[in-house]
């Protein structure tokens, strides 16, 4: 073969291989470069905050970083509670006084006027049977009552005196009522002897010796149980 035909036929054969070659090396780039990166898509923006919680929230992140100007005023001090003056306790007690307590035990003590009003009526007998009508409505009366009672039984069976009880009524301040069927001797033995005894105090005594159109004679009595009210008032004094 002519030395110029095979050179020529020889190039032919290079450049084909050459072309060849770049055709594979294209196909199989990608896979010699690894897999593709992934670029995600974009994120939209949350939806933004109102202008209001943005001024507050930059307001807050503001106070804690900084100082406020100029000097903290301390917080103002409670103001100490008051405690009420305690209440007198015999304007406390006036105010929970019986119907037949009211004018008869007043601010000191017994009233001699109002003791000597009460002793003296007519209708003695009736307001003793109202006034015990009364006190049995309320507990502490009803033992007050039972009390004295006691006293004035025992009293006079120490005393020797005749007298018995007829009536007898105790609120929590005074109580009221009167003896029958003894005498002047008999009435002063069992005053004397009452008036002393410890068990059941009696603060402040009035009594009246009273008798009936028949001559029949009575003691009637009234005496103050509470010591808040331990003197004799004369009115008008």
């Amino acid at each position: 073969m002519h030395r110029h035909t095979r050179l020529i036929l020889i190039l032919s054969i290079i450049a084909l291989l050459a072309l060849g070659g770049l055709l594979w090396l294209l196909r199989y780039s990608a896979g010699l470069r690894g897999p593709a990166a992934v670029v995600p898509p974009p994120v939209a923006d949350a939806a933004p905050q109102s202008q209001e919680a943005a001024t507050a929230a930059d307001a807050a992140a503001r106070a804690a970083f900084t100082s406020p100007d100029g000097p903290q005023m301390p917080a103002a001090a409670p103001e100490p509670a008051v405690e009420p003056e305690p209440a007198d306790s015999a304007d406390w007690a006036r105010a929970l006084q019986f119907a037949f307590e009211q004018g008869v035990v007043v601010p000191g003590g017994l009233s001699q006027e109002g003791s000597d009003a009460l002793l003296r009526a007519e209708d003695f007998a009736q307001r003793v049977a109202e006034a015990a009508a009364e006190s049995a409505r309320d507990p502490e009366a009803v033992d007050m009552t039972r009390l004295y009672r006691d006293a004035i039984e025992r009293s006079l069976r120490e005393s020797g005196s005749r007298a018995r009880l007829a009536g007898l009524a105790c609120g929590t301040q005074l109580c009221v009522g009167a003896l029958v069927d003894g005498g002047a001797d008999d009435y002063r033995a069992w005053s004397d002897l009452f008036g002393k005894q410890g068990t059941a105090p009696v603060y402040a005594m009035n009594v009246y010796d009273a008798a009936d159109a028949a001559g029949v004679s009575a003691l009637r009595f009234t005496f103050v149980v509470d010591p808040d009210f331990s003197g004799i008032v004369v009115d008008g004094g």
